[in-house]
């Protein structure tokens, strides 16, 4: 974590847990990691006579919002609460671990499934903090890990992020494991097509691999037999 240095040494070192430390003239932030032991800052302009913790890390005072003693940019500290799970929200955005969720409403979001980070409002859904730009929202359903469907597209969420629609033949298309699927034309790792696989032999080979009989792949691409 990047450390802020403090206007004063009393708060370096204090107590032995992580959190927030609140005094009559300033708020700061301790934890621990095995590379520099137990360290502390102050947290530039927070008011203590405001700060609030909230809880998982998360606090805010009249002005701000707090995640691990870090200002989270664009959060409105008079409406920020949490959604569930790593999400929580204001009145004009969502935000997962500290970030925001690009486009997302946050009077309609709601998490589909909170170990792969799928969520969902009114108009899309999120993988992350990225809109997946689903083409039919009232169909879409999560089918395994990493793999999403609607009554026009398959959907994963592994690979660059401008694949996470599988441009495929849906009738065909069988899901192999995490990252790979096949149809009747090509192999696909998450969305992104592979181009030179042996459909007859493409199958997996672990959780998140494939192997076809001329040889391996890592990603998209062929890497030995």
């Amino acid at each position: 974590m990047k450390r802020i240095l403090a206007a004063s040494l009393a708060v370096m070192l204090v107590g032995c847990g992580v959190g927030y430390r609140t005094s009559t003239s300033e708020v700061s932030y301790a934890g621990w990691d095995e590379g520099n032991g137990r360290w502390s800052f102050v947290i530039a302009g927070a008011d203590p006579a405001s700060f609030q913790e909230l809880g998982g890390g998360y606090a805010r005072d009249a002005k701000r919002v707090y995640r691990n003693g870090l200002v989270i940019e664009h959060a409105d500290a008079a409406t920020f609460q949490r959604i569930g799970g790593a999400y929580w929200r204001d009145r004009q955005r969502v935000f997962l671990n500290g970030t925001v969720v690009r486009q997302a409403d946050p009077a309609t979001f709601r998490i589909l499934d909170l170990g792969m980070s799928w969520g969902r409002d009114a108009r899309d859904v999120y993988f992350g903090t990225t809109p997946v730009g689903v083409v039919d929202l009232a169909t879409f359903e999560i089918v395994r890990d990493h793999w999403a469907r609607d009554s026009v597209h398959y959907y994963n969420d592994i690979g660059p992020t401008n694949f996470y629609k599988v441009v495929c033949d849906r009738a065909s298309f069988v899901i192999i494991n995490r990252a790979y699927a096949k149809d009747k034309d090509r192999a696909y790792w998450g969305g992104k097509p592979i181009e030179d696989a042996d459909l007859a032999t493409f199958e997996s080979a672990g959780q998140y691999g494939a192997k076809d009989a001329r040889g391996s792949f890592t990603g998209a691409t062929r890497y030995g037999r």
